[in-house]
């Protein structure tokens, strides 16, 4: 009868050892499940605050300030990650009528395109100066889901 007992005791400290193993992996898996979905939502709400920074400019339409807004934003975010050329789908460009204008591409771009004289981004009416209107479209890397083009043209 004793070993009978102690077959039992043993047999009964097994099915709690699996039960205990079991529950350890079940919490372990629904835990880095949760993990894993709120670091996606939180990589997904990075990506939306990033994009809305070239997107409010497509709302709206922008003038010659708002170019060089988005020109600055788009060298600063370039220039912080050290992309310095065209052919990445990280790097940001900024063009005015299909014409490249970020600093890093040629620091008189934007001189030559929208400062040569006021009659290229204003113009002079019986109000006063009225600056010309941009439309502004945004293109994605299929590659990173950010903006990777961001475009103006002169509205008509």
């Amino acid at each position: 009868m004793e070993n009978a007992s102690k077959a039992l005791l043993m047999a009964a400290g097994v099915l709690i050892g699996v039960a205990v193993l079991t529950l350890a992996v079940y919490l372990y898996t629904s835990f880095s499940g949760s993990a894993q979905s709120v670091e996606k939502d939180i990589e997904q709400g990075q990506l939306e605050q990033f994009n809305n920074q070239f997107i409010q400019f497509s709302a709206k339409e922008c003038t010659i300030s708002d170019i060089l807004t988005c020109v600055n934003l788009a060298d600063d975010y370039n220039t912080k990650n050290e992309f310095k050329n065209t052919e990445t789908n990280y790097y940001i460009t900024v063009k005015v009528d299909n014409t490249p204008v970020n600093k890093l591409k040629s620091s008189s771009e934007i001189k030559k395109i929208l400062k040569k004289k006021p009659d290229d981004y204003a113009k002079i009416s019986d109000e006063g100066l009225e600056l010309y209107k941009y439309k502004c479209t945004v293109d994605y890397s299929s590659e990173t889901g950010k903006v990777n083009i961001v475009n103006f043209t002169k509205k008509k």
